[in-house]
């Protein structure tokens, strides 16, 4: 269990210290929400509802050595430009799958070794808008109940108060519904090779990635380097990349795999972006080349 201790001064009295106290318990909860929990298996790791589906489910699984309680709930975020999740402001607009679908159990006990099905069901109201509705499931592991308490997590002292908190770890996916004819178009521009000057930092390649239309993108990234022979290695992979909708850009990196006697100082890139789990024969969606 992970435990952290903040230690505040404030000579505003008892009120303004029971402010700070619970501004931090709601900063810390909010960043390891987000982190990945080693001990639980997910499966699969995203879920869309389009066409006819209407149920889903998603299992997991406690790989871990302890009986460990799970809570499941929605959470709003929104991807940046570098592909971080950030959470939605409360009031903001957008369109949000946590209206439409609902989910089973809201809390899952699982033994080590155990799985446990939760269960998602959409419920689509009549003339619901055209576009795709996007909001994230959340699995958090709660923490041990212990005969701790607020008042031993939060110490008095004479400078000021100590904080105790314990971190409750978890893990999202997203979890998008797709209402009408939508399509999407993605292309691939500013490519460029960055080699690294620390043999202990690998080279990449960056590339931005446009897309337009009116649902979200997610495949595979693969780099082939081509040298001046004609001879060609696969040097990078990357799978599931996604570009969610609204999102307009995304620049990313693909950690480039040098072989050995390689300097790639000649010959060329080959970038090639293809639907999840396809090649450029079944799949590409963008495709961009590199000279060198």
């Amino acid at each position: 269990m992970n435990v952290m201790t903040f230690k505040v001064a404030s000579p505003y009295g008892r009120q303004a210290k029971c402010r700070i106290v619970c501004f931090l318990l709601f900063i810390t909860t909010l960043f390891f929400s987000l982190a990945s929990s080693a001990a639980l298996l997910v499966t699969p790791s995203r879920i869309v509802f389009e066409d006819r589906t209407r149920t889903e489910q998603v299992t997991l699984t406690n790989k871990g050595d302890k009986s460990v309680t799970y809570r499941v709930s929605f959470i709003r975020q929104n991807m940046s430009e570098d592909g971080k999740f950030l959470p939605v402001e409360t009031d903001e607009e957008g369109l949000y799958s946590d209206k439409i679908v609902r989910y089973s159990p809201k809390q899952v006990v699982l033994a080590p070794g155990q799985s446990q099905i939760v269960r998602l069901m959409l419920r689509k109201p009549k003339g619901l808008a055209e576009g795709e509705y996007r909001s994230h499931l959340l699995l958090q592991a709660l923490p041990e109940t212990t005969k701790s308490d607020i008042s031993k997590a939060v110490k008095k002292s004479s400078s000021g108060i100590s904080v105790e908190i314990t971190t409750i770890i978890g893990v999202s996916l997203p979890v998008i519904v797709r209402n009408g004819k939508l399509t999407t178009e993605l292309n691939l521009s500013n490519a460029r090779y960055v080699k690294s000057e620390d043999p202990k930092v690998k080279s990449y390649i960056a590339v931005d990635m446009n897309r337009t239309g009116m649902k979200s993108t997610y495949g595979d990234f693969r780099v082939t380097y081509i040298d001046t022979s004609g001879q060609e290695i696969i040097v990078g992979q990357v799978k599931g990349v996604a570009v969610y909708s609204p999102n307009k850009l995304r620049s990313f990196q693909i950690p480039i795999n040098s072989p050995s006697g390689s300097d790639f100082e000649n010959g060329s890139f080959h970038i090639a972006y293809t639907e999840f789990d396809k090649d450029e024969d079944t799949g590409l969606i963008a495709s961009a080349d590199i000279k060198l």
